[in-house]
C-alpha cells in the first residue's frame, strides 16, 4: 500500500477513520478483505503471492497498515515479506502489545517499510525502517503517508490529502456517509502526471498502478464500524459495503 490516511480521534463516533489506496503489480493476485482464520479474528485482503496483507484491523480494535519505504534502492527479494508485519502486529490484543512486538523486531529482516498501529480508542503511532526501527506516537489529529518518512510540511500527493483529511477534521459531527464520500473523492484524486509520487490515484503506462482502495470507520464498538473497499483504481470502480465483515469481529 502506498497511501494511507488516518484520523485519529477526529470524530465523536469513530476514534479511528483510515483511508487507503493500494499501489501494485495489477497482475499481482490479491483476495478482497474477509475474516481470516486466526487467532484473534481479523479482517483484512491477502496477498496471495506472498501471503500477506497490507492493512487489516483485528477483533480488539488494533488497526494496522503498511507502506513501502522509498530508499532509492531495489528491493532485495531474499528478505521476507513486508506483508508478514501487518498480520504480526495483528495477532496483538492492545496498542501496547503491538509496541513491544515492534520493539523486538530486527529492521533489517524485511526490506524497508512505514508501519501505523493505532485502536478503536483513538490512539496509535508509526514506526519506521530508515536506518534502524524508530518508534514515533501519534497525537489525535490528521496524517497522510506515503512512500517517505513523513514530512513537515507534507509534499508532493501527501499534501493534498493532508489538506482534505484536515477538513474533514473540522467536521467533527460528521455522519458516516458524508464522511465516506469525502474520503472517497480524496482517494480518486489525479495529479496532472497521475504518477505515484504526485497523485493519490495512481496510474501508469505500465502494469503498476492504484489496484485497490479502502475505507475503515472504526467505532468503540466493532458492530458499528464501517468498511469499504473498491477493486481497482477508485476513481473508476464503486466502493462495495463490507460492513458486515465488522459485524463478524464482534
Amino acid at each position: 500500500m502506498c497511501t494511507l490516511g488516518i484520523l485519529l480521534g477526529q470524530s465523536p463516533r469513530f476514534p479511528l477513520i483510515v483511508a487507503a489506496n493500494r499501489d501494485e503489480s495489477r497482475h499481482r493476485a490479491t483476495r478482497a478483505p474477509h475474516v481470516w482464520d486466526s487467532h484473534p479474528s481479523w479482517v483484512a485482503g491477502l496477498d496471495e503471492k506472498a501471503g500477506g496483507t497490507w492493512m487489516g484491523v483485528n477483533e480488539h480494535g488494533v488497526f494496522a497498515g503498511i507502506t513501502n519505504l522509498w530508499t532509492g534502492h531495489p528491493a532485495d527479494s531474499r528478505r521476507a515479506s513486508r506483508g508478514n508485519i501487518v498480520t504480526s502486529a495483528l495477532k496483538q490484543k492492545t496498542l501496547e502489545g503491538a509496541m513491544q512486538w515492534v520493539r523486538a523486531q530486527d529492521a533489517s529482516a524485511t526490506n524497508p517499510y512505514i508501519l501505523v498501529v493505532a485502536d478503536a480508542r483513538g490512539r496509535g503511532f508509526w514506526c519506521t525502517t530508515e536506518q534502524r526501527l524508530e518508534i514515533h506516537s501519534l497525537a489525535p489529529g490528521h496524517y497522510a503517508i506515503g512512500n517517505v518518512v513523513p514530512e513537515d510540511p507534507p509534499q508532493g500527493k501527501l499534501a493534498g490529502l493532508t489538506d482534505e483529511l484536515r477538513r474533514l477534521s473540522e467536521v467533527r459531527e460528521g455522519a458516516s456517509p458524508q464522511w465516506r464520500h469525502c474520503l472517497q473523492r480524496a482517494l480518486a484524486t489525479h495529479s496532472h502526471d497521475r504518477g505515484p509520487r504526485s497523485s493519490v490515484c495512481v496510474h501508469t503506462e505500465g502494469e503498476y498502478g492504484t489496484v485497490s482502495s479502502t475505507i475503515l470507520l472504526l467505532d468503540r464498538e466493532m458492530a458499528g464500524s464501517h468498511l469499504f473497499y473498491a477493486t481497482g483504481p477508485p476513481c473508476e470502480n464503486d466502493f462495495e459495503d463490507l460492513s458486515r465483515l465488522m459485524k463478524e469481529l464482534s
